[in-house]
């Protein structure tokens, strides 16, 4: 009996595992929705980019892997007419400190200065958290943790490994 309990535990815990790990990077079917406003009063949402990729990277000041970030993402704004990028600050509603630290560090996308209520639209566990959505509106990538430039290449290109 003990064997068996541990033997359905064990298979219980890798499911759960294998689940979580097909989330984390699952493409989703449906178009999503969310709406932010950046911090020159301009709103977002996945109709008004309708037919352009739409990279929402969401980080914080304190994050050194989400600032080390912004210049990947900065080139990769500036290199395509086909991709929008969106930086989703999680330092709250503080729009002139997020817009001074955003151009300090050259970001010329557009900035979110978040509270509590805009992030809970992207249900991110942690930071930096990067969701791309495809021309279509679909969730195409859910990365947690650090991207480089050529991880999203590779997915705009269609040539990214596990997808």
């Amino acid at each position: 009996m003990f064997t068996m309990s541990r033997k359905c535990l064990a298979a219980a815990a890798f499911s759960l595992m294998a689940a979580l790990m097909s989330a984390a990077s699952a493409v989703s079917a449906a178009p999503a929705a969310f709406e932010v406003t950046d911090t020159a009063g301009q709103l977002h949402n996945l109709s008004r980019h309708q037919g352009k990729w739409v990279v929402v990277n969401l980080w914080a000041t304190w994050c050194p892997p989400c600032v080390a970030e912004i210049p990947a993402l900065e080139a990769l704004h500036k290199s395509r007419q086909d991709i929008v990028v969106l930086g989703v600050a999680a330092d709250g509603a503080d729009t002139r400190k997020i817009s001074q630290f955003a151009s300090q560090l050259g970001a010329t996308y557009p900035i979110v200065a978040a509270d509590r209520q805009t992030l809970s639209q992207f249900h991110a566990r942690g930071f930096p958290t990067t969701i791309v959505y495809d021309k279509g509106g679909r969730q195409a990538l859910l990365k947690e943790g650090a991207i480089t430039r050529q991880e999203l290449e590779d997915l705009l290109q269609g040539t990214r490994q596990d997808r």
